[in-house]
């Protein structure tokens, strides 16, 4: 449940990186959506190839699939807003039941998240046979690695070609 949780974080995680890419240029939305169509053309492949979905099956499992990640990510943007405001802004004085109250919010947040997984287990089940959705989640953790092993590279490919520069920049003066 917690690699789940740790997947779509990553998934996301892995968008506001490229978001924030290029930081003088404003990201348009079209960008975005192209980021996100990449994005989601990637977990396609991956999941079909992982998962060795026949078309008959792919056609029944992707719109399934494709709701869940909805309710995934809503549920996850919901949790992140409940923890933004857990945070104490400088300054902000909060009473005891106000913070009780926050908590409580968090920690339901949290709670939706776990639940729509557990909604959507049924759901692959009634698609896919039984060995295919334990391919789905052994698959939505591979992926979630390949994520974050990209996002390791480019970081480092990213980092090393501003070292690079900066090195030559001090080599002129």
């Amino acid at each position: 449940m917690k690699r789940f949780i740790l997947t779509i974080t990553a998934v996301l995680f892995c968008l506001g990186i490229y978001a924030q890419e290029k930081p003088q240029k404003q990201e348009t939305p079209s960008r975005q959506e192209e980021i996100f169509n990449k994005l989601h053309n990637e977990r396609i492949a991956f999941f079909t190839s992982e998962i060795d979905l026949t078309p008959e099956e792919a056609q029944l499992f992707w719109p399934v699939y494709n709701k869940y990640l909805k309710e995934c990510h809503r549920a996850h943007v919901q949790s992140r807003k409940s923890l933004q405001a857990l945070k104490n802004k400088s300054g902000e004085k909060l009473s005891e039941a106000e913070i009780l109250k926050r908590i409580d919010a968090y920690v339901a947040s949290i709670a939706a998240e776990d639940e729509v997984f557990v909604k959507y287990a049924p759901e692959f089940k009634k698609v896919l046979p039984m060995e295919k959705v334990a391919k789905l989640y052994v698959a939505e953790e591979k992926f979630r690695i390949k994520m974050i092993r990209g996002f390791r590279n480019k970081s480092s490919d990213h980092q090393d070609s501003e070292n690079s520069g900066s090195v030559t920049n001090k080599g002129k003066h």
